[in-house]
């Protein structure tokens, strides 16, 4: 009998069932709202940048980011990690949920 039930386990479908899919289709609808939320307390260098390296299907470099505003690549950088610093804070703020809850 315990043969008969590992084999069976082995057909068991791992595909998402509909309920599934509605959830992480809910999910991902509320992480989205909150990143534009946060997204919206960033100052708007900040925004463009994270868009531009993040958010863009196509990046852009730092080198051209730079030439834009008129700044280092490095300067980019800098702005960019204290964008993504307070990005963060600002969705875990707004979501008041925890760290790992993002992390799938």
């Amino acid at each position: 009998m315990i043969v008969i039930i590992e084999l069976l386990s082995l057909f068991i479908d791992e595909t998402n069932n509909p309920e599934k899919i509605i959830e992480n289709n809910f999910d991902n609808k509320i992480k989205k709202k909150w990143l534009n939320e946060a997204m919206n307390l960033l100052k708007e260098r900040e925004k463009i940048i994270i868009s531009s390296r993040r958010l863009e299907e196509k990046a852009n470099t730092l080198e051209e980011l730079g030439k834009k505003f008129g700044i280092s690549k490095k300067r980019v950088r800098q702005i960019e990690d204290r964008a993504l610093t307070k990005l963060q804070k600002n969705i875990l703020k707004t979501s008041n949920q925890p760290k790992d809850f993002f992390i799938n």
